[in-house]
């Protein structure tokens, strides 16, 4: 038989991908083992004799499809383990339903004069929820444009401006309350022209109904159609008892008031945990159209008071608060037993530009209620504030849903099918005749003068130590994480690195320790009345993702890394497991990273070398011209073994009638093919790190350890195949951590 010089064959790896990454943890105490699987698919021709890889070019691969499959992995570390505590977990049986009964609506004792102007912890506690602009229907810390009537309205404004339109305006409640000051209209100044001709207070009296700063004519009248006396700003009780003593000092506290309802540290210093309860609106609280659509569950707490932050910047569309459709869509649901109405205060930090409310079907909806079929609406407006800092603009053209707070804004009411509650602004402009809800339409809740609802003070007895101990490349180290809301970056982990949590509070009554490492859901991790958690250990390297890349032209990647948050918090709840967590009492926040691993494996292997013929046999044996060879990553510093094995539905049977072709890997693996059958039946190890400091690997390719050569590649070829074109299949499986025998 004649012997053939020389012969090429290709071994190509292209990009179809069966399973990206399957992975499967192994439980041997902490002992995590990652598996990924690449399906590949790869060619070996046979050229014509004496060349030497110029047909190469003419090579077609298959082409490759992403599977979106990927197994779950449970390697993610858990924060419910048993700890040295015995103690530390405890099933929480179901709490009966308690009704507590409303309580009057009355209003609240007011401040004493001599207060702090900016301690708005204060005032909110003590009959000014807004501060100087609790018990005003109206509040314009600039200019108020009143262009026709507004009844039972109390209103005042840096500049007051009253143009009448068709008819006269009659300031001040038709019902007053013996619990707030007399003064109907407070003003800085009047503007000249008809404001005097168009404007009457609701009253027969002469003299506490009308106070002003920056003059003392009188022009104004009563109903009586007698003039009124002008009462200094230091004669208001809204004024003196807030410490303010000019629409300077008012417009600077009403922007501490919208900067209060926003900041959880002052709503802590005001109000009591069991009391307030703190909620985000997240993406999948926003419908795909826009709007929002909120359950919060409050199951077994009874808060009083929801502080409901919506994050986002965009008005309108998909992730905003209004529709596509240009409609107010905001609807949230709380579950509780308690049937006292919810007081909410909705704030909308980002919200910037103008906010134009000119549909029929704008909406606010807040439902409350111990499941959906029982719920009911809140229908006192004065239980809800919605504050936006960042407004330059509100228009209003029907409907009116709530106290509005946008000390920045110019807000503009065009008309309405319904009355106003309360605006607080810069600038207000009424461009039609109006009334209000009067006395009652204001948010400033009774409850918040309620000692009960009140921090009583023992946060500052309250007092949490918190460590996380370290030990990485056997180096131990100790970092507090005792302060609250602390979010603490511990560094990359190498895979056996070890980091423990310990826990030790005082004061905190009533609190639990949760934790979590998705901040999603939340497992309760102490039982009643311990105060100290200590945690198992835990291996934040060992909670890998793989991924493969296969977009460089020579290699095919697999990369493995990891990257844990742990978070822990001190919560007023008894449930086992939460998902809304509101504002944490305490809450730390522990970030880990892996160190890097990756792993490559050669996309293209020529055969062009002839190692042997043996013509009694008929076969060749060739080997790769160029030695190929794989690229080693292992920061990470972690056991893995790499495999692979054949793929029979990737074969293809070469066009002769020869049938079986021997491909070798290294002297002790034989690759047997038979048509329609696997090229490997067991797995073939190619390359490992076991758990010791030894490799079972192929020789250095390079002095930077990354490179090792795969110098055991050979093809065994039948001699009536050597011009054939065939297709080879392997798997290639890379096994990270040691697997449980």
């Amino acid at each position: 038989m004649k012997i053939i010089k020389s012969i090429t064959l290709i071994f190509l790896l292209t990009t179809i991908f069966r399973t990206l990454v399957a992975a499967v943890v192994h439980a041997d105490k902490d002992e995590h083992a990652l598996t990924g699987s690449a399906k590949t698919l790869s060619s070996q021709q046979s050229s014509t004799a004496g060349t030497n890889g110029s047909d190469q070019a003419n090579d077609s691969a298959t082409a490759g499809t992403l599977s979106s499959e990927q197994a779950s992995t449970s390697s993610t570390s858990s924060l419910t383990e048993s700890s040295s505590n015995s103690s530390q977990s405890k099933e929480t049986s179901s709490s009966s339903s308690t009704v507590v009964a409303s309580k009057p609506a009355v209003r609240a004792k007011a401040a004493k004069a001599t207060v702090d102007p900016t301690n708005i912890a204060y005032l909110a506690t003590h009959g000014y929820a807004l501060g100087v602009a609790a018990n005003f229907n109206i509040f314009a810390t600039n200019n108020y444009v009143q262009n026709n009537s507004v009844g039972d309205a109390r209103i005042a404004a840096n500049r007051f401006q009253a143009d009448g339109g068709t008819g006269q305006s009659t300031i001040g409640w038709t019902s007053s309350s013996s619990n707030v000051d007399s003064h109907m209209l407070v003003v800085n100044t009047l503007a000249d022209g008809n404001t005097g001709t168009y404007t009457r207070l609701n009253t027969d009296k002469t003299s506490g109904v009308f106070a002003a700063d920056s003059f003392t004519n009188s022009i104004l009248k009563n109903t009586s159609e007698n003039l009124v006396d002008t009462d200094p700003l230091s004669g208001v009780a809204d004024f003196s008892e807030t410490g303010t003593s000019n629409f300077t000092d008012a417009s600077q506290q009403i922007a501490n008031v919208s900067a209060f309802y926003q900041d959880s540290t002052q709503l802590q210093e005001a109000f009591s945990d069991s009391f307030m309860k703190t909620v985000s609106i997240e993406g999948a609280d926003y419908n795909p159209n826009g709007g929002i659509n909120k359950t919060i569950d409050d199951s077994g707490q009874q808060h009083g008071l929801f502080v409901i932050n919506v994050d986002t910047s965009k008005i309108q569309g998909s992730g905003g608060i209004k529709t596509d459709t240009d409609v107010l869509s905001i609807d949230i649901r709380i579950k509780t037993d308690d049937t006292t109405p919810p007081i909410v205060v909705l704030n909308f930090p980002n919200l910037t530009g103008t906010l134009t409310m000119q549909s029929l079907l704008d909406h606010l909806h807040i439902m409350y209620g111990s499941a959906d079929g029982t719920m009911r609406a809140v229908t006192t407006r004065n239980q809800l504030l919605l504050n936006f800092p960042k407004l330059t603009g509100l228009q209003f053209n029907n409907v009116f849903v709530g106290t509005f707070l946008a000390p920045q804004a110019t807000a503009q009411v065009n008309q309405l099918n319904t009355s106003i509650s309360a605006i607080i602004a810069k600038n207000v402009t009424l461009a039609n005749s109006f009334s209000t809800d009067g006395s009652e339409g204001i948010f400033n809740p009774p409850a918040f003068a309620d000692a009960d609802n009140h921090n009583n003070g023992s946060s500052e007895t309250n007092q949490m130590t918190a460590t996380v101990q370290t030990k990485k490349d056997d180096q131990s180290s100790s970092t507090d994480i005792s302060e609250n809301n602390s979010n603490v970056d511990l560094g990359q982990f190498q895979y056996n690195d070890v980091a423990t949590f310990q826990f030790d509070w005082t004061g905190y009554s009533g609190a639990h320790l949760y934790g979590s490492t998705d901040g999603k859901t939340w497992t309760r991790l102490t039982a009643d009345d311990v105060t100290t958690y200590h945690s198992a250990a835990k291996y934040p390297a060992k909670a890998l993702k793989m991924s493969v890349d296969a977009s460089m032209n020579e290699q095919t990647t697999f990369k493995a890394s990891a990257a844990t948050t742990y978070s822990f918090a001190l919560l007023d709840s008894t449930a086992d497991e939460i998902t809304d967590i509101g504002t944490p009492v305490w809450r730390s926040d522990i970030t880990t990273a892996s160190q890097s691993f990756s792993l490559a494996v050669p996309n293209l292997l020529t055969f062009s070398t002839i190692v042997a013929s043996t013509e009694n046999t008929g076969y060749l044996t060739v080997k790769p011209d160029t030695t190929a060879f794989i690229e080693l990553n292992n920061e990470l510093d972690a056991p893995f073994t790499l495999t692979t094995t054949g793929n029979s539905s990737a074969n293809t049977t070469p066009s002769a009638g020869a049938t079986t072709k021997n491909v070798f890997l290294d002297a002790d693996s034989t690759f047997t093919y038979l048509p329609n059958q696997n090229l490997i039946n067991n797995a073939a190890i190619v390359f490992n790190k076991n758990g010791t400091d030894a490799f079972t690997k192929p020789p250095l390719l390079d002095n930077n350890q990354t490179k090792y050569q795969v110098t055991n590649f050979s093809l065994k070829v039948p001699m009536a195949l050597r011009n054939n074109k065939a297709t080879i299949g392997l798997d290639w499986t890379l096994a990270i951590g040691a697997k449980t025998q």
